[in-house]
């Protein structure tokens, strides 16, 4: 729908007593007015700002409802990553979270752009870009409302026959665990994600929501990751480590015990049996590496 036809639609959808005045996602024009385009950090291009701070929430501003959505809520990636080189590994709308019809296509914004009137804002849930066309394009549109509207409804998990989970762990709802899985006591497993099969999680480990574990992998007691943790096949993941949130951890790694690891990192196939490891955030770790015990990484490395 056009942009005008879309702000009509948002306006009269009216769900009952106090769940009207819905709307287009909004954005901050910040910088000059207009596209300030680039590889991250500003109101266009990739990787844009989407909040005055970084996950966890709450931030004081949101600059970017989609843009938030996309990259801090769902963990996604773009296409680009912040210095310019891609396609990132899994970029695009590769998690769509509770949202059952989201189409990696272009959405529009609630707002207007600047320099020329005629045009509006936008944002691309394949490329993870924010930009601006005109008003007379058809795009979708997503109808947004501030605060709470209701309570979510999250569909239960799906835990297949041959797994054991304790009765003592959590799973949270739209989960899925696969066969022949072991999920011990004390463990905490968010919402949407999925693990799969012959993977072993020990004891109190707790995982955000969106994880997704792969094949043969194994979580050893007292994890702690935040949401949108990815891991390969055959990983190893030893005891007291903890994960920041949209961490990628690539097939046959092993993460050595006590490491810590930032957000918005993506590790490759390495040996980090090293105990002690600090990784900071927005790290790229190369594959067919050995990192030692007390390693500090901190720079930014271009991802294979």
């Amino acid at each position: 729908m056009t942009w005008d036809a879309a702000n009509t639609w948002a306006a009269g959808l009216d769900f009952g007593p106090g769940i009207d005045n819905w709307r287009l996602p909004t954005m901050i024009d910040n910088g000059n007015d207009g596209c300030n385009f680039a590889y991250t950090g500003t109101d266009c291009g990739y990787d844009v700002q989407t909040t005055s701070g970084s996950p966890p929430y709450p931030a004081t501003t949101v600059y970017s409802e989609m843009a938030s959505l996309f990259y801090d809520t769902l963990g996604n990636l773009a296409y680009y990553d912040t210095s310019g080189t891609g396609p990132q590994t899994d970029w695009g709308l590769s998690n769509t979270g509770p949202f059952d019809a989201l189409q990696s296509s272009f959405y529009w914004s609630g707002l207007e752009y600047a320099p020329n009137t005629g045009l509006a804002w936008d944002f691309f849930f394949s490329y993870g870009t924010q930009d601006y066309f005109s008003k007379t394009i058809s795009y979708y549109a997503l109808a947004v409302h501030s605060g709470d509207v209701g309570a979510a409804v999250v569909p239960p998990a799906t835990i297949d026959d041959t797994a054991t989970v304790s009765p003592d762990a959590e799973i949270g709802g739209g989960s899925t665990i696969g066969a022949n899985t072991v999920v011990e006591k004390g463990v905490s497993i968010g919402n949407y994600s999925t693990i799969g099969s012959s993977v072993t999680i020990n004891k109190e480990a707790q995982l955000g929501d969106n994880t997704e574990i792969h094949e043969g992998s194994t979580i050893n007691k007292n994890v702690t990751a935040g949401d949108g943790l990815t891991v390969g096949s055959n990983v190893i993941i030893d005891k007291n480590v903890t994960i920041g949130s949209n961490v990628t951890i690539g097939d046959n790694t092993r993460i050595g015990q006590s490491t810590v690891i930032g957000s918005n990192t993506q590790i490759g196939t390495i040996d980090m049996g090293g105990e002690g490891v600090q990784i900071g955030r927005n790290v790229g770790i190369a594959s067919d590496q050995v990192i030692g015990d007390g390693s500090a990484i901190s720079s930014y490395t271009t991802f294979p």
